[in-house]
């Protein structure tokens, strides 16, 4: 990430070439949720190095680098349960009465 009309911006890990895949997801008043990162593999070890993630983001490994079933399910888990409560919780809605679109 670099500030808003830098001049240059250095790519960490430019030798260092992983296929991935980004499941972005947005909700209908134009917000997008955090981003999920499937990686080739079973571990952290599979990961490009000297890269930070955010701690919003979610990083899943599957056999292939393409979101599967158990990927999505990690999503579901890691981001969009935790969003669907955080507007529950702002809009003081009940989970029994207002079940989420997703």
């Amino acid at each position: 990430m670099e500030k808003l009309s830098a001049d240059q911006i250095t790519i960490a890990g430019l030798d260092n070439k992983h296929k991935m895949t980004v499941l972005l997801t947005a909700t209908k008043s134009g917000g997008l949720l955090p981003l999920q990162l499937v990686y080739v593999g079973k571990t952290e070890c599979c990961l490009p190095k000297g890269i930070k993630f955010l701690a919003s983001w979610d990083v899943a490994f599957t056999k292939f680098q393409w979101s599967t079933r158990d990927s999505m399910m990690c999503c579901r888990k890691q981001v969009l349960i935790p969003y669907v409560k955080s507007i529950w919780e702002s809009l003081l809605l009940s989970q029994c009465n207002q079940p989420p679109l997703v």
